[in-house]
C-alpha cells in the first residue's frame, strides 16, 4: 500500500481502493473525516481513520458477527448486574482524538471502572472523558487500517477480540497489547470458559450458552 504523503490536502487523496467490504481513501485531512462521519447521522456505516488513511465500511455486519457482539455485550451486562457494578455501553459510538490523528469505531464498548464519567455525557471528547474501559472487535472483515494499533493509541485498557474464529483477551501493557488468560475488567472470568460459551451457542443456542457459561463462573 502507498505512503500517505499529505493528510492536510483532501485534493492530493490517491485514487480510492475498493475492497470486498467497502473503500479506503489515502490522503484525507483531519476536517474532511470528521465532516464525513458527522454527515451520516445515525446511518450504520463503519469508519476508520489513521493519519490521512480514512476506511469505510460499506457492508452490513453478517449473523456470525452479530451472534458473538451481542452474545459477548449480554455477558457484560449479565456480569456487571451479578457483581453489582456499574457499566455504561458505547455501542458503536465514534472514538477520536485530532491530536492523535486517530478515528476508530468498536462493534461494542463499555464504560464500566469509569461509568461514572459518563452521566450526562452527550458529547464523546475522549480529551476530556476517559477511552472505555472494555472493546469488543469481531474482526471477521479484511481492514486497511490497523484497528488495535488505534485503539492502543486512543488508551483502551482492555478488548476482547475474535480473530479467525478465536476469541483472545487483550490487555495493554506498556509496549502495547499482551494476551490475557483472564479479564482485566471481570478479574473472575477467564477467557477459555468464553470461548467455549461461543462455540456452545451453535449446539445450545445463545440463552442456554450464556446459561451454562454462568453456571461455569459460579455465577448460578
Amino acid at each position: 500500500m502507498a505512503t500517505v504523503e499529505d493528510t492536510k490536502s483532501v485534493e492530493s487523496a490517491d485514487i480510492p481502493s475498493l475492497w470486498e467490504n467497502g473503500i479506503t481513501l489515502q490522503g484525507v485531512s483531519w476536517d474532511t473525516y470528521v465532516k464525513f462521519v458527522d454527515g451520516l447521522g445515525d446511518r450504520r456505516v463503519f469508519v476508520s481513520y489513521d493519519s490521512g488513511l480514512m476506511e469505510i465500511q460499506t457492508m452490513s455486519p453478517s449473523l456470525p458477527h452479530e451472534n458473538s457482539d451481542r452474545f459477548l455485550e449480554r455477558f457484560v451486562h449479565l456480569m456487571a448486574f451479578l457483581r453489582g457494578l456499574e457499566v455504561t455501553s458505547g455501542g458503536s459510538v465514534t472514538h477520536r482524538r485530532e491530536d492523535l490523528e486517530k478515528g476508530m469505531e468498536p462493534d461494542s464498548c463499555f464504560w464500566i471502572e469509569n461509568a461514572a464519567k459518563l452521566t450526562g455525557v452527550k458529547e464523546l471528547d475522549l480529551t476530556e472523558i476517559p477511552p472505555p474501559d472494555l472493546v469488543i472487535e469481531i474482526d471477521i472483515h479484511a481492514s486497511s487500517v490497523d484497528r488495535i494499533n488505534g485503539f492502543h493509541k486512543l488508551g483502551v485498557p482492555e478488548i476482547w477480540l475474535i480473530r479467525d474464529g478465536e476469541l483472545v483477551f487483550l490487555t495493554l501493557g506498556i509496549d502495547g497489547y499482551e494476551e490475557s488468560p483472564t479479564s482485566r475488567s471481570f478479574p473472575s472470568v477467564d477467557r477459555d470458559s468464553v470461548a467455549h460459551a461461543l462455540q456452545a451457542i451453535d449446539t445450545f443456542g445463545e440463552t442456554e450458552a450464556l446459561n451454562q457459561l454462568l453456571t461455569k463462573l459460579k455465577l448460578r
